[in-house]
């Protein structure tokens, strides 16, 4: 199995404690353009990889949920989406 590459990237941010938001980001390209492929690509999709990789590594058989795979939101608008049906 080939060994996992990492990426990172240095951003500044400029936070407004009190209000608790952000007021000003500073990016490399490399970010934003990584930022803006993740944006594109379907939240459904990244749902399903993210749970592929974690039934590779653990097995389809683990008693974990859903719902401790997918970080905060993704994890509500994927079952968001499945209750449609």
């Amino acid at each position: 199995m080939a060994a996992a590459t990492y990426a990172s990237f240095s951003v500044k941010l400029i936070i407004d404690k009190n209000e608790k938001r952000v007021l000003c980001a500073e990016a490399g390209k490399e970010f934003v353009d990584f930022l803006f492929n993740f944006l594109a690509m379907p939240v459904g999709a990244i749902a399903r990889i993210a749970i592929d990789d974690h039934n590779k590594e653990t097995g389809p058989s683990s008693t974990q949920t859903t719902t401790t795979i997918l970080p905060g939101c993704i994890e509500k608008l994927y079952e968001s989406a499945r209750n449609l049906k």
